[in-house]
């Protein structure tokens, strides 16, 4: 039997993705970047982003943020991505993206560095654990939900 989630879901227990997604959005900028490896926190987020969240625990909702993105990590390298990218913002516009190399660390850090002058990028823990064991030391902030990049390897 298929389950569907309801993101407004009133029960945290029984949805842990609305409860997530509201927690990471709260304090997020509204310009924020976030790159992330977990396939939950890509569904949660953009929900979140797109549709808005509620809270789960006190019914506070997030409205929907426009000005905000969320990336999967492996989407840097796809070429279905970057064309996308590319011809809705412009090489130069609100995504900038590292080059396409064999090293997908390279491509994220990359892309961190092309992002920070000009806004925020948070990254999941689970992609930070990924640069890290890839030898790449991203200086990050403390976040409870995502971390925010202070400066890439």
């Amino acid at each position: 039997k298929n389950r569907w989630v309801d993101m407004d879901a009133s029960d945290p227990v029984r949805n842990p993705a609305a409860a997530f997604a509201f927690g990471a959005m709260f304090d997020l900028p509204d310009d924020a970047l976030v790159i992330v490896a977990s396939d939950g926190h890509l569904g949660a987020l953009s929900y979140g982003i797109a549709w808005g969240i509620k809270n789960p625990m006190t019914g506070q909702r997030i409205m929907p943020r426009d000005n905000m993105d969320v990336v999967a990590v492996t989407w840097l390298r796809q070429e279905w991505f970057r064309e996308n990218v590319e011809d809705r913002y412009g090489q130069e516009g609100r995504i900038r993206l590292g080059a396409k190399t064999d090293d997908l660390a390279d491509t994220v850090c990359e892309t961190i560095s092309l992002n920070l002058p000009h806004r925020p990028v948070y990254l999941d823990l689970k992609t930070v654990q990924m640069l890290r064991e890839a030898g790449r030391e991203p200086e990050t902030g403390y976040g409870v939900q995502l971390m925010p990049v202070v400066s890439a390897d």
